[in-house]
């Protein structure tokens, strides 16, 4: 997680390449540890849900909504998207609203 991505130069980088390069580089600017890091990566793929939800479902309650409805998509099973984050599987989540970006 906290390795820096040195094998491309930045312009050439895909966005997840380059957002792993910039938190590479935060951690180390900062001088967090590795606890420290593995915190803020947790707190930023919140963030990272509640973007994607908003501008994915901007209507019926927003990100809000989408999180805290029972949803039927294979991924949820009929549970919330919130309910699948607090049980720590956040990258399910991530990868069903970055498709849904997508479609857009």
């Amino acid at each position: 997680m906290l390795e820096m991505v040195r094998a491309k130069p930045e312009s050439l980088m895909d966005g997840e390449d380059l957002v792993r390069s910039a938190f590479g580089k935060a951690v180390e600017a900062l001088g967090l540890t590795a606890d420290q890091a593995a915190q803020v990566h947790d707190q930023a793929q919140v963030l990272v849900i509640y973007h994607l939800a908003g501008t994915a479902f901007p209507g019926g309650g927003g990100a809000v909504g989408w999180l805290t409805r029972p949803n039927t998509a294979p991924v949820f099973g009929g549970r919330r998207p919130l309910d699948i984050v607090l049980a720590g599987q956040v990258q399910p989540v991530i990868d069903y609203l970055q498709a849904a970006v997508w479609l857009w």
